[in-house]
């Protein structure tokens, strides 16, 4: 038994020297890992190759992670390694680390310096038609204020958003349509600029956020409900497919809100077939609709959603089913004049069954969900729409989807 239990003993003694030893190892590799870096980044910052510099404190931050503690030297040459590559920003914040670690007055001064000569900016273009551009007046000396300017240029260019440290200066910011100037003062709270139009982002009505020709171009399947009440002179229920197109103007009126209106066409073709003939539904059916649409549009990015009110007026062909007699004398009212919105004409047949012919007017709404794929130039975008709505007579309700390629202006304010 006691045999045992020092067996038992030495097996865990063994083990948990293992373990120790291997913390042990590990914590050296970091070390060995952490002392390389940092040689390495001394030698290059004594060639200025800042890029180089870069990379090997980007190594050092992630053995920060693991455990492995900075050092103040290793903090500083992050911080001259950010000034070398134009990032005032980064090199602030490093060298404000390396003051927490160790007090120096060289280091302070240069930090005083910092917020004495740079201002926290954030910068915004969200056109994505256009280049936006940043200049400051006149000629800066310094280098790494230069660079920090020649950063912000290009990262603009780039993104068209910049956030950072800029020198003390007079800026022109400019997307090439629109163009705002700012002012960098020593000591200054931070600034932020966004190129939108004046009084766009509140909707105050100081200017359009988005102007331009929407189109609305697709198939649909309408349906005609059967009619609404019992004794009335039309025929029965029907459907078929069609096309719906519209054109018109969209107006944004504030960052995410805007108008449309539309006017178009709406047809419905379903040709009368031998199966097709039964008491409960009508024949074959052609409809020609013209509409006109006034809708809100609401953006949200690349999403676009479209609800308005529609008023539509055409005319629309049923071949009623044979066996439904359709006397001329249903379609008027006693003193002649029409009653039944379907009996415009007879045809010689009408009487066994046969054609009715009417006008249809009817207001209804509509509603599309709609995602913007593609730019098209001239400030347009192409967007893939699902949507539907009902119009509703005096006789029944007529119901349709629809799937249409939608064009409309591209918002200044899109990403």
């Amino acid at each position: 038994m006691t045999a045992r239990l020092l067996g038992r003993a030495a097996f865990l003694t063994a083990a948990l020297s293992l373990t120790a030893s291997s913390f042990v190892h590990a914590g050296e590799v970091e070390k060995a890992e952490h002392r390389r870096l940092s040689e390495d980044m001394e030698k290059k910052a004594q060639k200025n190759i800042w890029a180089g510099v870069e990379r090997s404190f980007q190594e050092l931050l992630a053995l920060q992670k693991a455990g492995e503690v900075l050092t103040y030297e290793d903090w500083l040459l992050g911080a001259q390694a950010a000034r070398g590559l134009g990032d005032m920003a980064a090199c602030k914040d490093r060298l404000t680390q390396a003051l927490t670690v160790e007090a120096n007055a060289e280091s302070q001064a240069w930090l005083d310096e910092i917020n004495a000569n740079y201002v926290s900016v954030t910068l915004k273009s969200p056109n994505k038609e256009a280049t936006a551009t940043l200049t400051i007046e006149g000629m800066l000396f310094a280098t790494d204020q230069r660079l920090a300017v020649e950063v912000a240029q290009k990262t603009l260019a780039e993104t068209r958003e910049f956030s950072g440290l800029l020198p003390v200066g007079n800026y022109t910011f400019t997307d090439g349509t629109l163009t705002k100037a700012f002012s960098v003062a020593s000591g200054g709270a931070p600034i932020n600029v966004k190129l939108v139009a004046e009084g766009g982002e509140k909707g105050s009505g100081g200017g359009l956020t988005w102007a331009g020709p929407r189109i609305d171009v697709g198939g649909a399947y309408t349906l005609g409900l059967g009619p609404n009440a019992e004794g009335t002179t039309a025929p029965g229920a029907f459907s078929g497919v069609g096309a719906r197109a519209g054109v018109g103007v969209e107006l944004g009126l504030s960052q995410n809100f805007g108008v449309a209106l539309t006017v178009g066409y709406h047809n419905l073709i379903n040709p009368l077939g031998e199966d097709e003939v039964v008491t409960d539904k009508a024949g074959g059916v052609t409809a020609h609709l013209g509409y006109g649409q006034l809708s809100a549009v609401l953006r949200m990015s690349d999403l676009w959603i479209t609800a308005g009110g529609v008023f539509a007026t055409g005319v629309a062909t049923v071949q009623s089913p044979t066996d439904v007699t359709i006397q001329p004398e249903e379609c008027q009212s006693a003193d002649g004049i029409e009653a039944n919105p379907w009996c415009v004409y007879f045809t010689e047949n009408a009487q066994a069954g046969g054609t009715m012919s009417g006008r249809l007017t009817a207001p209804g709404a509509s509603l599309s969900v709609g995602y913007a794929l593609f730019d098209l130039g001239d400030g347009l975008q192409g967007a893939v729409s699902v949507g539907g709505g009902a119009l509703a007579s005096g006789v029944r309700l007529y119901p349709w989807g629809q799937v249409a390629l939608t064009i409309a202006p591209a918002p200044k304010r899109n990403k």
